[in-house]
């Protein structure tokens, strides 16, 4: 009887081991090239980036490694399954073929269409092969397919899509470009240890953003300093400044007949030329370069990215224009001076994994992200954007803070009422000439103050009496001789109540928006501590901001830029950073930066708009099947006309704040963009959007016969239809 139950013993246990020896999964793994290729259509998918090989082969072998799970690993009655690859969906250049093989030592091939049958192996071969020899890959080909994997009897399958592009050898070199509302930089490098800024034929590593027309000879342009100089002679000169502000708008000027890309283009093509013509710059190899990353403002929507690529791409020099937001090239600078930045400003927390805010305050932005920074163990860092946020508030709005404050004094002064641009009534007076002579003088003017606010802002004089006299009689062309104890001069006293950095102008417009930008990311970010705040762009050194950045994140570890000489130039340098590096980092946004959701009309009242947000900023991207990029959408059922907004349009927008309702009823236009406007036939049933981690958006409205789609880029609107004159009037 013993016996008998220990042979049932020994046949339960066996038969459970042949149950267990049932595969329960099957996975494979194709290893991922090191170089890659990025490329931007927003007609299309927006941002892609894809493994890339050089080719330079008339065949090239890629090895598949599969497995075979069970519920026991040691199982000594797990199945040894047949398993069958095919191959389907393939996208081949012209010229191509593709077989498959059991192993590299095989001579046996088969056609892609064979259903190859494997039962004691772990890996199989899938061969490319070129069969035209005269195939020209001077620009990027895509090789895709999909490895189906069956395992017999279980049904168990796994699809793999697999897809990566070929092209010529486009080098180690890359060009970056950070092109500024007010001065441009770039910088070239081919290796970690060698990265650097540019100089132009000056001999500057900046060169100021303006742009000169010959009035005589519309042919004949002037850029940088020599525009800088000529600018102010409209007699003889069309002069424009901050031209960046004009991408991913209609305006056209009627002068010189161009847009705000063609504009920007123009300066790109000239500053970009300048360097090139310097013997040390060609040395290094920057006339080869085939590469190149390109800046970008954290407010820019897909309409202003593909302007600014538009302006790359006009060079005709590179096969390949990434592009990074102007906050995570810092953050690459950063990385790639830790340890001397870290001991210059005596900072103590140094370790690997930190969150670091970035505070970037140029000519036209405030960009603020959070970002965490994790150093892997296999030499990779992984950056997670947590937040980001972007205004259009910036260096320029200063000015109009500072002119608006000193305008309020005419009285005092009487020569200042004639030349008030801000006031309708007096620009009506002026001749479209002497408007663009009067606003050239009063940019000089307002930037020499501003130069000497931010020198003195720790004296208790803003602006000395005899430097404001001599800043004042230049603007007047008078002998002004400012009375100390006057109420005009008491607004430069630090210690007076009257203070300049005090009023209104510069409380609501600039430090309340600096607050609010801090607080913005603060909320998305979530229950994160900051471990370090990185303050760049020339305009963060202004009074205050640091201080209200430093208050409002309770963070005390600041680098600051700008005491080191690296407020512009860090963007290029940090960008090429990325470019050289980038197949050892690995760049994810986590979650929308900002509300995606449309406007309402309610009647003919224009403050009667209300704004219906389908997407929350902070909203997490997912995973979704059949698409490689990282999305998140939102679809409600909404019946209406659109009877009152701009002929029955679905307008959707972008707000930069979760206070929504105040940003859309107060139309604080630096904090949304438009992205989209479809308009309708008939009325609406459902209305929809989707966001993708590339920045890439798509709307939709659903009708009762027919569905209407629109990606994320718009050109409509007019710049001062969409911006506050704070942000316009230096271009206007």
């Amino acid at each position: 009887m013993i016996f008998v139950v220990a042979i049932l013993f020994i046949l339960t246990i066996v038969i459970t081991l042949i149950i267990l020896g049932k595969p329960i999964d099957i996975d494979c793994r194709v290893d991922n090239f090191l170089d890659s290729f990025e490329r931007t259509d927003y007609n299309k998918n927006g941002r892609i980036k894809c493994d890339y090989l050089v080719w330079g082969f008339s065949e090239y072998v890629i090895k598949v490694n599969y497995f075979i799970f069970y519920k026991l690993v040691k199982n000594p009655f797990n199945r040894k399954n047949t398993i069958s690859v095919k191959l389907d969906n393939i996208i081949l250049p012209e010229g191509f073929q593709i077989s498959l093989k059991e192993d590299s030592e095989d001579s046996k091939e088969y056609h892609s269409d064979y259903e190859l049958m494997l039962s004691n192996c772990t890996s199989f071969i899938v061969k490319i092969y070129q069969i035209d020899n005269y195939i020209n890959l001077s620009h990027p080909q895509l090789i895709k397919f999909y490895i189906n994997i069956f395992l017999k009897v279980t049904n168990i399958r796994k699809t793999i899509n697999y897809e990566f592009l070929i092209g010529e050898n486009l080098g180690d070199s890359w060009v970056a470009l950070d092109f500024g509302t007010t001065g441009s930089s770039i910088a070239f490098g081919n290796d970690n240890h060698n990265i650097g800024v540019l100089k132009n034929r000056k001999g500057n590593q900046i060169t100021p953003s303006v742009l000169v027309f010959d009035k005589k000879n519309i042919e004949t342009t002037f850029y940088g300093d020599e525009a800088e100089s000529r600018i102010g002679s409209t007699d003889n000169y069309i002069g424009f400044r901050s031209i960046k502000k004009l991408l991913g708008f209609k305006d056209k000027n009627v002068e010189v007949c161009k847009e705000g890309k063609d504009l920007a283009a123009i300066l790109v093509n000239k500053t970009f030329n300048d360097v090139l013509q310097v013997d040390e710059n060609n040395v290094i190899g920057l006339e080869e370069a085939k590469r190149a990353v390109v800046a970008i403002p954290n407010n820019y929507t897909a309409t202003k990215i593909k302007d600014m690529l538009f302006c790359i791409e006009n060079l005709e020099r590179f096969k390949e224009i990434r592009f990074i937001h102007e906050a995570e090239a810092i953050l690459f600078y950063y990385l790639s001076n830790k340890s001397s930045l870290n001991e210059q400003f005596d900072c103590k927390n140094i370790k690997n994994n930190e969150i670091i805010l970035v505070f970037d305050m140029g000519g036209a932005t405030i960009n603020t992200t959070v970002a965490q920074i994790n150093k892997e163990t296999n030499d990779t860092y992984e950056v997670k954007v947590l937040s980001k946020i972007g205004y259009g508030i910036g260096g320029d709005s200063i000015d109009y803070c500072i002119l608006k404050s000193i305008f309020d004094f005419t009285s005092e002064i009487p020569g200042l009422q004639g030349i008030n641009v801000f006031d309708d009534t007096t620009k009506a007076k002026l001749s479209e000439q002497e408007y663009n002579r009067v606003k050239e003088d009063l940019i000089k003017f307002s930037f020499g103050i501003k130069k000497k606010i931010t020198q003195n802002q720790r004296k208790s004089e803003l602006i000395s009496a005899t430097d404001l006299d001599i800043l004042l009689s230049d603007l007047l062309s008078e002998n002004i001789s400012i009375d100390v104890e006057g109420n005009f001069y008491r607004i430069f006293k630090s210690k007076s109540r009257h203070c300049i950095l005090q009023n209104q102008y510069f409380s609501q417009l600039i430090y309340a928006n600096v607050s609010d930008a801090i607080n913005e990311v603060m909320k998305i970010t979530g229950n994160f501590k900051i471990d370090k705040v990185i303050l760049s762009g020339r305009s963060s050194s202004f009074p205050n901001i640091e201080n209200t950045v430093t208050g409002t994140t309770s963070c005390f570890e600041i680098i600051n830029l700008d005491k080191i000489g690296a407020a512009k130039t860090a963007v290029a340098e940090g960008a090429c950073w990325y470019g050289v590096n980038n197949n050892c980092i690995k760049l994810n946004n986590l979650k929308t930066s900002a509300n995606f959701g449309f406007t309402k009309t309610e009647s003919l009242d224009k403050k009667d708009l209300r704004f219906i947000n389908l997407l929350e900023a902070g909203t997490p991207f997912m995973d979704r099947e059949q698409e490689k990029i990282k999305s998140t959408q939102k679809i409600i059922n909404f019946k209406d006309r659109f009877n009152f907004d701009s002929g029955n349009k679905v307008n959707f927008y972008q707000v930069m704040s979760n206070d929504c309702k105040t940003v859309i009823a107060e139309n604080q236009r630096h904090k949304f963009s438009k992205v989209a406007s479809i308009k309708l036939v008939q009325e609406s049933e459902r209305i929809g959007i989707k966001v993708y981690e590339n920045d890439d958006v798509c709307c939709s409205v659903k009708m009762a016969t027919d569905l209407l789609k629109e990606k994320g880029a718009v050109a409509d609107q007019e710049i001062t239809d969409a911006n506050d004159k704070h942000y316009t009037w230096v271009i206007n």
